[in-house]
């Protein structure tokens, strides 16, 4: 007999067999192996919920597309005896098809798959204005033969108040979460429902990160002796586009422009002006080739990456997972670990092979010139169904690791480029393009939202010390997902839905500051330090070495000039 299953992990499951065909050959269907993966029950069961209401709840907004199919049409069509034509139809998720028989004129009569015969109210029918396109629904419907008819087969969704009319969404999306301390992965969903789309697209859809991606060029830079203080203006580019054969003029998303701006402020308002200017600040001091490989640091591949200016917006590719193994590295304090998803496998003969990721170890010395400590040279998970396994090492946590035998994540940016950039990915959370995740109610969040053009991807990355999670909303053949489906509108609900559950019960958790950081007082226009005559004063953090060394002149034409003189 086979083991029930305790939680819908389908997409997990086929990565699991392809893994172990890929490691056993097809003595891993017979041979009698027991797999135990690092996914965590609880976690798994609230982004299969999380995924679900996002994508559905976005379907509602853009309106009811009609019903799958009709078995007739008329009330006589939809009898009793029709019935059993819907018991071949499977449920889709928790979505279970239900065959239309009487209509009323608040209400309708149906009967599910199962038999069951179902009334179900106004309240469960009155969001179904009519699909037009993505930009616009119809007009509110006020009687139900605006909506279905008897012989449709519709479906229902099961929430607190009853049963409520609803469509397998076209719409896709993703969401995976990973320990950030050693890149386990805790929970996967690759899709809505995996027997309706084998798909997977946490691991296997590239997509553009879009504002998502900008974190990496601030960190680069941030790397560079650039400061959250640094002045960029904010003002319109045009850049010749080879590829388009015409200029290419990017915008702000709000198509604003907004003058000189502190690279804080640029990145938690995801300002794509002083992304792009700053990527070309950086491209002047050390070149296009340098700035791509200071990338790769972060586990981005090179040939993703186009080797131009707006590589800044993210108009490279990743998967989800790619993306968010490279956020762990802002959550563990500058490491970079990779992900996997066997902990363990247990053989016919009683021989056990555990996993042995790389490991944060912050008190560990680095061993850098072992060739079983590259992340690079070493076989990944991510990319070839592969994970470093070795017979009978005993697992241990992240503070009593021995260097001599674990395998050390690498440290790829330096502490204070860490803590500089949770600080400014936490401000996104609080008073940015993220801050609906403030009704979770912790202070212990950061990320950043993504959004590509025409509203193709929506992402929301986020972190705490304890998890790395991204949520991803697109659809596979890349159609718009339509006006202000943004990554804060889309995405971050299915990121806060899961992250809400997630830490319920974990106290807030900070990284510690490292040494050599010091907070003054600053001129939020000039990013200068504040002399006594300036009364708007921010508080910035800096290394101690790039401390701004003028003090920002008093309010008068002069500053102005000084503000200008920042800019190029």
């Amino acid at each position: 007999h086979g083991h029930s299953m305790d939680v819908e992990a389908s997409y997990v499951a086929e990565m699991v067999r392809a893994w172990m065909e890929n490691k056993f050959g097809t003595d891993a269907y017979t041979a009698g192996y027991r797999v135990h993966t690092t996914i965590d029950s609880r976690h798994q069961k609230n982004a299969n919920e999380a995924l679900h209401k996002t994508l559905l709840a976005y379907d509602r907004r853009h309106g009811y597309r009609g019903p799958e199919r009709r078995l007739g049409d008329s009330e006589q069509d939809a009898s009793a005896e029709n019935a059993i034509d819907i018991k071949d139809i499977p449920p889709i998720g928790k979505l279970i098809p239900a065959l239309v028989k009487t209509v009323g004129k608040k209400s309708i009569r149906v009967i599910t798959n199962e038999a069951e015969e179902l009334e179900l109210p106004w309240k469960a029918l009155s969001w179904a204005r009519r699909y037009v396109d993505r930009n616009r629904q119809g007009a509110k419907p006020r009687i139900a033969s605006k909506i279905v008819a008897p012989g449709d087969i519709i479906r229902l969704e099961k929430v607190e108040s009853g049963w409520l009319l609803a469509q397998v969404p076209e719409v896709q999306g993703a969401l995976v979460t990973l320990d950030p301390m050693n890149g386990a992965i805790r929970a996967l969903v690759g899709g809505f429902n995996f027997y309706h789309s084998k798909f997977n697209r946490v691991t296997q859809a590239k997509r553009q990160p879009g504002s998502s991606f900008k974190p990496f060029v601030y960190a680069a830079a941030l790397e560079a002796g650039f400061t959250p203080a640094s002045i960029i203006n904010d003002a319109p580019i045009v850049d010749f586009s080879a590829e388009l054969d015409r200029d290419w003029r990017p915008e702000n998303y709000s198509g604003k422009f907004y003058g000189p701006t502190r690279l804080r402020e640029a990145l938690v308002h995801s300002r794509n002006l002083v992304s792009i200017r700053l990527l070309r600040r950086l491209i002047e001091t050390v070149g296009i080739k340098p700035v791509l490989n200071d990338l790769t640091r972060f586990g981005f591949d090179s040939e993703h990456l186009p080797p131009d200016l707006s590589l800044a917006l993210g108009s490279g590719t990743v998967t989800p997972l790619k993306l968010t193994t490279a956020y762990s590295i802002f959550a563990n304090g500058g490491y970079r670990v990779e992900s996997y998803f066997v902990d363990r496998v247990i053989g016919p003969d009683g021989d056990m092979f555990r996993a042995k990721p790389l490991q944060v170890c912050r008190d560990c010395k680095q061993v850098a010139s072992s060739p079983d400590n590259d992340p690079v040279a070493s076989t990944s998970v991510t990319t070839s169904n592969e994970s470093p396994l070795e017979g009978n090492p005993l697992r241990k946590e992240a503070s009593d690791i021995d260097s001599s035998s674990a395998r050390i994540a690498p440290r790829v940016i330096s502490a204070q480029s860490t803590w500089l950039m949770n600080s400014i990915l936490s401000d996104v959370i609080k008073r940015g393009t993220g801050k609906q995740a403030k009704k979770l109610g912790r202070n212990d969040l950061a990320g950043k939202t993504g959004t590509t053009n025409d509203q193709k991807d929506a992402w929301f990355c986020g972190f705490t010390p304890h998890l790395v999670t991204t949520a991803w909303v697109g659809f596979d053949l890349y159609h718009p997902l339509g006006r202000n489906e943004t990554g804060g509108r889309a995405a971050l609900p299915m990121w806060m839905a899961f992250m809400g559950k997630a830490l319920d019960g974990i106290p807030e958790t900070h990284m510690e500051r490292p040494d050599e950081l010091v907070t003054v007082r600053i001129d939020p226009e000039t990013g200068q330090r504040a002399g006594s005559n300036i009364q708007d004063t921010v508080l910035e953090t800096f290394r101690a070495d790039n401390i701004p060394r003028n003090i920002a002149p008093g309010p008068s034409g002069n500053r102005v000039e000084r503000v200008t003189e920042q800019l190029f």
